[in-house]
């Protein structure tokens, strides 16, 4: 044992079952979040010269010519996804031809008919039925 003159050992005792860890300090609460904004920056910095372009990709007209959707668009452009297949997107159409009409004299205004999933053949054929103009 021990005499009372002597310091007692000093015993670290396993911390009590929910007790919560020593906050962080001010410098270390700043260490992450400057570090937390460097990674951030990195994630969102731009890459390259800015001399990459998208790819433009291409559509086939009605005609089954391939083309891009660029040169009809408008600065309000409605663009139309349907396919032959697909009964509501074809119940639309006749709406979408009258609106079409309605703004046929405005220039700021386009509807883009796409069609998805359908071989040309099929679309061309669809289009010569109902006497749709813009069907790709």
């Amino acid at each position: 044992m021990h005499s009372p003159t002597e310091p007692s050992p000093v015993v670290d005792s396993p911390p009590a079952a929910g007790a919560r860890p020593a906050p962080l300090g001010k410098q270390a609460r700043w260490a992450v979040a400057v570090l937390a904004v460097c990674a951030l920056a990195a994630l969102f910095w731009p890459r390259g010269d800015g001399s990459f372009k998208e790819p433009g990709g291409f559509l086939y007209d009605a005609a089954g010519k391939a083309t891009t959707m660029g040169p009809r668009l408008a600065p309000v452009s409605l663009v139309h996804f349907w396919a032959t297949w697909c009964p509501p997107c074809i119940q639309e159409i006749p709406s979408l031809q009258r609106l079409s009409t309605d703004f046929a004299d405005q220039s700021q205004f386009a509807i883009v008919m796409v069609a998805v999933s359908d071989s040309v053949e099929k679309v061309r054929t669809f289009a010569g039925a109902s006497g749709a103009d813009r069907m790709f």
